[in-house]
């Protein structure tokens, strides 16, 4: 393999606009929505596609299960772990699977109970079986809300029952869907209709995956105090769309409708393919300069009028590189937000 040396006098960055590109020419009229606070995400980034009252804080009710299922995962308690369920988890009130004092379960059984028919007694029986006991469990909760950039976020419980220090914003409960999202195991939870689990005969609360076919799950809520809570995921022809509602009297219809004006709207447009040329580099013992091109294909959702920009940067070396040698970074953005990125790599041939 041919082995170079190279040189850039500066860390170059530009910034430059590429061709607009959408999934329509023109917005279409707003979907007229009961909730009093919702948001529409791009599944895949987190972007934020349209928000009314988004960053309010407001109660959330059980969609605070899909924090407390992800903290479960991500807290190093193997979920085969067999835990036996406290006389305090299995007598709390609300929504159940239904728990026996003294039944041993697992943690896996018990985030499915939670997650499918919104067990309170599962969610506070899986907090005590990862952590020991609520509060250190609702502490763990509260650092990952901040590590996932949820600013506006307190967890007081594992359940989503009401408290005065417990609330989100429905642009925080987006970022959390799409980290649900990427987790293997959650992901097959929420969009499951029903299961047997420890016996039990469970059936998902989340009407949408019924109603609306490109529905992949997530979490409801409700509390008469929160209202009606809903946050739900859908994909249809490689878009990945998120929605959240709070205090929605017609959630069910109100995602229903935002999928339909969504997915008509935007699209996933390729900005970027593998091997194409993105600049070049000057090298110290070449004539010619380095050509850089795009280690991988760069796709990003594209929505009426918006137009993706690109910043390109490559880093000053003096060090001997090689073909594929990742040279610098080529970022794509939509106000802003960064939609996706590529390595840039030499081409030597």
């Amino acid at each position: 393999m041919r082995i170079i040396r190279i040189f850039c006098a500066a860390a170059l960055t530009l910034a430059l606009c590429c061709q607009s590109v959408s999934g329509t020419e023109t917005a279409e009229p707003e979907a007229q929505i009961s909730a009093a606070a919702y948001v529409v995400a791009d599944g895949k980034t987190g972007r934020i596609l349209r928000s009314v009252n988004g960053d309010q804080q407001r109660l959330i009710a059980s969609t605070t299960k899909l924090m407390t299922a992800y903290t479960a995962v991500n807290c190093g308690v193997p979920l085969d772990t067999v835990t036996e369920v406290s006389h305090q988890a299995a007598t709390t009130e609300g929504s159940a699977m239904y728990l026996g004092v003294g039944e041993t379960i697992t943690l896996r059984d018990l985030l499915w109970g939670m997650l499918l028919v919104s067990g309170n007694d599962a969610a506070n029986a899986l907090a005590e079986g990862c952590a020991g006991n609520r509060e250190t469990f609702v502490a763990w909760m509260n650092e990952n809300a901040a590590a996932l950039g949820m600013e506006n976020t307190h967890f007081e419980n594992p359940t989503g029952l009401d408290g005065e220090s417990h609330y989100s914003t429905a642009e925080d409960l987006a970022k959390l869907a799409v980290a649900v999202s990427r987790d293997s195991l959650l992901a097959e939870i929420v969009s499951t209709k029903a299961a047997t689990v420890a016996g039990r005969s469970l059936t998902n609360h989340n009407r949408l995956l019924s109603l609306y076919p490109d529905c992949t799950g997530m979490k409801t809520g409700y509390t008469q105090a929160a209202g009606r809570t809903l946050v739900s995921s859908a994909e249809w022809d490689g878009v990945a769309l998120i929605c959240v509602t709070l205090n929605d009297p017609d959630d069910w219809n109100d995602h229903m409708a935002l999928y339909d004006q969504y997915f008509a709207a935007y699209a996933n447009r390729t900005v970027c393919q593998a091997g194409e040329i993105i600049g070049t580099c000057r090298a110290a013992n070449r004539l010619e300069p380095v050509t850089v091109v795009a280690q991988d294909t760069v796709e990003v959702l594209v929505g009426p009028e918006e137009t993706v920009q690109r910043s390109v940067e490559l880093e000053n070396r003096y060090e001997a590189v090689e073909e594929g040698t990742v040279l610098g970074t080529v970022r794509y953005f939509i106000d802003g937000y960064q939609v996706g990125e590529s390595a840039l790599v030499a081409a030597l041939d």
